[in-house]
């Protein structure tokens, strides 16, 4: 009996190993092509513009973060009408005139999570950053005309977790900022801030809190450092 179940035996086992052995050689290429479609780093310029807008022909990729820097807003256009098929987890955008998003289709940056605008001449947030789900991290820096007031009501109150406003000639921020539940970082360096409204105070989320370069005197410093003793990290 054993003797004829042998050969039946022996063929399930082939079958499985040659099953496992398929299923293996797929896979690993499968982690070889999810390597190549792989891009950690890319700094799009005005130089590189067309090189770089082909890669947004291809599905599937993965950009760990996008640089792009002083190009036209037509071309920007162009990169975040693409962007929709690739996974970009940071984006940051230089010296771009933003002021012609605000109707553009946010669809394409839905699974942001760090977003940094710097010197792009805008006073509220562009229609197509606003409300992100998961947006963790905003840096806005050299932007001396927003509008803080309005920017904290685009923005996802229950996630945002870091926030930089450095470099806006900032004197004040709004108390809308405590509505942010989960900050831990808060980044005002290089303002014009000669003291804090006392709700800054009353933010026990915060773990990290960077007041470099604004207007405290030496005294006023102390008065920081007493009132947030409760955060691991403060430079001022």
């Amino acid at each position: 009996m054993q003797g004829r179940d042998y050969p039946v035996c022996l063929k399930l086992l082939i079958f499985v190993l040659a099953l496992v052995f398929t299923i293996n050689c797929s896979q690993q290429k499968k982690a070889i092509s999810n390597q190549e479609n792989v891009k950690p780093i890319i700094v799009i310029e005005k130089d590189n513009f067309k090189k770089y807008l082909s890669l947004f022909n291809t599905k599937s990729i993965y950009f760990k973060e996008l640089r792009i820097h002083s190009i036209g807003t037509d071309s920007l256009v162009q990169i975040l009408d693409k962007i929709g098929y690739v996974n970009i987890n940071s984006l940051y955008i230089y010296n771009v005139n933003l002021s012609n998003l605000n109707y553009f289709d946010k669809t394409s940056v839905i699974n942001l999570r760090d977003l940094t605008l710097i010197k792009n001449n805008i006073d509220t947030l562009p229609y197509i950053f606003q409300n992100l789900e998961k947006l963790d991290e905003l840096v806005i820096s050299r932007n001396p005309a927003i509008n803080l007031d309005i920017i904290f009501k685009q923005l996802n109150a229950d996630k945002l977790g870091a926030l930089y406003l450095e470099d806006n000639n900032l004197t004040e921020i709004p108390q809308s900022i405590c509505d942010f539940k989960n900050i831990f970082i808060l980044g005002l360096n290089d303002n014009y801030f000669t003291e804090l409204p006392n709700y800054i105070f009353n933010i026990k989320t915060l773990k990290q809190v960077h007041f470099e370069q604004n207007k405290f005197s030496d005294e006023y410093k102390k008065v920081i450092k007493d009132s947030l003793s409760f955060v691991k990290f403060i430079y001022l």
